[in-house]
Order: structure tokens, then C-alpha cells, then sequence
């Protein structure tokens, strides 16, 4: 499970969409943390999506991007436009 706050939220009975709209915050079990504007998810599919800009931060790397979809407690996901930077450890230089 993840947790997600926004400021509004709506469903769509017909299609079984939630659409969450502003300062979407979203935590999942693993801690990483997952920020946006706007979010949907669709409960028949147990997909979140979003076309906007989702910001990402893990313990190792921040990650910022827009067409982002993920399963629906957030464990794995998917940008299909992203940038991001991440912390690498620098190999010791061996003498001989």
C-alpha cells in the first residue's frame, strides 16, 4: 500500500477513474517519495497514471519526468520522458 494526499479528488463512476488534483503526495513502502499535480488512477487496471511532471525521490537518486504510470502501491513504475541524477560510490583506484 502507499499513502497519497491531494488537495481535491474526483471520481468518475462510469469509467472507475480517480482524478487527483494538486500538491499530490504519495509515499510508498519502500519510503521513496512521489510528488505531482495532477493523477489517475484507474481501479479496474490497478494503474496510477499521470501525463504531467511526477517528481521522485529514493534514499539514492531523485528522478523527474511527465507520461508516468505505476502499479497501483507504487513499487514499480514506469516514465516514458525523464531526467533525473543519482548518488554513485567512486571505485578505489588499485596500485600496483
Amino acid at each position: 500500500m502507499a499513502q497519497i494526499q491531494a488537495d481535491t479528488a474526483y471520481y468518475y463512476t462510469e469509467e472507475e477513474v480517480w482524478n487527483l488534483i494538486g500538491n499530490i503526495s504519495v509515499i510508498n513502502l519502500d519510503g521513496d517519495q512521489f510528488f505531482a499535480r495532477t493523477l489517475n488512477w484507474k481501479k479496474g487496471d490497478n494503474i496510477i497514471y499521470s501525463d504531467d511532471t511526477v517528481t521522485i525521490i529514493t534514499k539514492d537518486k531523485v528522478l523527474k519526468g511527465s507520461h508516468f504510470s505505476a502499479n497501483q502501491d507504487f513499487s514499480k513504475y514506469t516514465f516514458y520522458h525523464s531526467r533525473g541524477s543519482m548518488k554513485l560510490k567512486e571505485e578505489e583506484e588499485s596500485s600496483e
